[in-house]
Order: structure tokens, then sequence, then C-alpha cells
């Protein structure tokens, strides 16, 4: 998920900073119920990819709740 939102967030005709956000709330499940370091540093990746956009009502929602988990 972290990868597939990390790639609607840069960049390009592909750019969907909603959907990469939709896509980064689901990592953050998953990273949730896995206790993963390896999900948490991808989040934190995608954390700091994203906070640039956060005037985007789904961007900044993602960024709030994922700052508590990858304490950047």
């Amino acid at each position: 998920m972290t990868h597939l939102a990390g790639a609607l967030a840069r960049p390009g005709q592909q750019r969907d900073l909603d959907n990469a956000a939709a896509r980064g709330m689901e990592a953050i499940d998953i990273a949730e119920s896995l206790h993963s370091t390896y999900s948490v540093a991808r989040l934190r990746s995608l954390y700091r990819e994203m906070k640039p956009h956060s005037k985007v009502p789904a961007v900044r929602d993602f960024v709030e709740r994922a700052r508590g988990l990858v304490a950047v």
C-alpha cells in the first residue's frame, strides 16, 4: 500500500493525492495490526512525501493519523 500511495503522490500524470491518502490510511491500518518496523519505516517515508501537501483535506487526515505512528 505504501508503494502505491507513494506512486500516486509523486508528480506526473498519475498524481492523485486523495487516492494516495486513502491508500496511506489503509497502510496505517495494516501497520498497526502487524507491529512491523519495516511497515513503520515505509509509512515514515510516505509521511515525509505527503506532508508538503497537507492543504488537501485527505492528505491532512493521513498526516495527522500517521504522525503518532511514525514519530518523526
